[in-house]
């Protein structure tokens, strides 16, 4: 109900606009119909909505055009689409409400689910609407950007979303609030959504848990992780089985690394949806940058199956696979991430490619013409040594898969220095810092 007394002010202007069509100079209202009017119309806006019906209600509505609308707008406003249509004959009676009249007439068929009547009668409510009344405007477009959106006419639901916005739209309800919010996600940025949410009190986030959803969307999406998860906590207080927020919210604390809360949260998600296996995705990238690679390993092999278009995720997966030592799942994701690849791979795809010998995947690609290339060829036919090419290169990627060579050759002081000299090379928590890490950690146990 705070919405109803923030926007009081508002409610009395689309009031306004609702009988602004000649109705004040061309009704002659009574004292006493006049007073009512007023009653019910402060009634409402208090949030006596209930008591603003029966005042109105009271009135002789057919020779009332102001209270008929008034009343059909709060019909249409509580959802009461029986009683509203009841109301539509008399509002088409009246000449100069007949577009009035289509666009209840489209709310009604919107409601029940009649695409094509609500549509048709958007259009014609948008046709014969005139330019002097905006604040009905933009409600005829809202509605029929949603009613676009169902049928699927994406384009056509885009531009009648900017023409509501131009029109000065406004939403009057929490649920428009969210429509309108998911509208800017679909056909806006997030920051026109921060912008958009931040204009209500903080206690909005508290009506309904999509707002606190979209909105840590709309965060996450710009990088304000601490406060997508603040919005995040507040949608899941609501609504606390959201696997989906869930896992929003625990990628948000991986990248902060809350791994003890982000893991807490993915987990709490796929106990809630267990067949959701992208979750495992999530999960998997915990299990990483928490050093806990078999754990990892584990966690893709579940989610491998829904993420074979995702060539970075195969790539990810081959060399963690590798590490690990699985190197049939090793062959399979770097198989299929070559299949992908159309023309130049990423450098280490070639590194795994010749670490696996699995040169039937590559013939169709070219070497990479980089002289990182040449000096892990050169390496692993021993025709140059590791001081010269470390001399020459400042690559943690060569250096790490160098010491595979190594390893593979049972050169373990080698293995040892390459996998250190990578360790001072990475970037803490890219792959290779990770991968290194846990070989250290293994040779060490």
């Amino acid at each position: 109900m705070f919405l109803l007394l923030k926007h009081s002010r508002m409610y009395r202007q689309k009031f306004c606009a609702l009988v602004s069509l000649g109705l004040f100079s061309l009704v002659s209202l009574n004292a006493t119909d006049s007073t009512i009017i007023e009653e019910a119309e402060a009634l409402f806006i208090q949030g006596s909505v209930d008591a603003s019906i029966e005042r109105l209600e009271s009135l002789d509505l057919d020779a009332n055009p102001q209270a008929l609308v008034m009343l059909a707008s709060i019909y249409c406003h509580k959802k009461e689409w029986q009683k509203l249509s009841r109301l539509v004959e008399d509002i088409q009676a009246v000449p100069y409400l007949e577009d009035l009249s289509y666009y209840f007439s489209g709310r009604i068929a919107l409601a029940n689910n009649r695409l094509g009547s609500a549509r048709r009668a958007f259009e014609k409510a948008a046709r014969e609407r005139p330019s002097g009344t905006q604040f009905i405007q933009g409600h005829i477009y809202f509605y029929q950007a949603i009613c676009l959106l169902k049928l699927k006419q994406i384009e056509q639901a885009s531009d009648a979303y900017k023409k509501a916005i131009e029109n000065n739209f406004a939403a009057e309800s929490v649920e428009e609030i969210i429509q309108l919010t998911q509208f800017h996600a679909l056909f806006a940025d997030a920051q026109t959504i921060i912008k958009y949410l931040n204009t209500y009190p903080e206690s909005l986030l508290q009506e309904d848990a999509q707002i606190g959803a979209l909105l840590g969307r709309a965060y996450l999406n710009e990088d304000l992780h601490f406060l997508a998860i603040k919005s995040f906590s507040e949608s899941l207080a609501l609504e606390p089985e959201q696997a989906s927020i869930l896992a929003l919210r625990a990628n948000a604390y991986r990248i902060i690394q809350n791994y003890t809360a982000s893991l807490a949260d993915i987990e709490a998600a796929l106990e809630i949806a267990p067949k959701v296996s992208e979750l495992n995705y999530i999960l998997g990238l915990i299990h990483f940058e928490m050093g806990q690679l078999d754990a990892a390993n584990t966690a893709f092999r579940e989610v491998f199956p829904y993420m074979q278009e995702d060539s970075n995720f195969l790539l990810l997966s081959a060399q963690l696979a590798y590490t690990v030592k699985d190197l049939t799942f090793a062959k399979q994701t770097l198989n299929r991430y070559f299949q992908l690849i159309e023309d130049v791979a990423h450098i280490n795809a070639h590194y795994l490619s010749l670490l696996l010998e699995d040169g039937d995947s590559r013939n169709d690609l070219p070497k990479p013409q980089s002289l990182d290339w040449v000096f892990f060829e050169n390496y692993a036919k021993a025709k140059n040594s590791v001081d010269y090419i470390l001399s020459r290169t400042n690559s943690a990627s060569l250096t790490f898969f160098m010491a595979q060579v190594a390893k593979s050759n049972a050169d373990s002081l080698t293995e040892k220095r390459l996998l250190e000299t990578t360790l001072e090379r990475a970037m803490e928590n890219s792959p290779e810092y990770l991968c290194a890490h846990w070989q250290l950690k293994a040779r060490e146990n």
